[in-house]
């Protein structure tokens, strides 16, 4: 929804009081996927949008990955012993 500048607390106040629930887009994505619903653009790859979606999610991915320090990894070993 797009609201006119100096509306929103107002605007925010009637969704509120209309019991509308604000939810960001990871909490849109797993609702839609829990009632089996498409997400549009990124669950329809075969329009442009989807394709630009994807792509940036799995640039996200890539750099998030490969981002991060191996050194700072913890490893556990199991001993046998008491």
């Amino acid at each position: 929804l797009i609201v006119p500048n100096g509306f929103g607390m107002e605007f925010w106040l009637a969704l509120q009081y209309g019991t509308a629930h604000a939810s960001a887009l990871r909490d849109q994505k797993s609702t839609e996927f829990e009632s089996n619903r498409f997400n549009f653009p990124s669950d329809i790859p075969d329009c442009d949008a989807g394709r630009c979606e994807v792509n940036d999610e799995r640039d996200e991915l890539i750099v998030s990955t490969f981002n991060h320090f191996i050194a700072n990894d913890l490893y556990y070993v199991k001993y046998n012993g008491y």
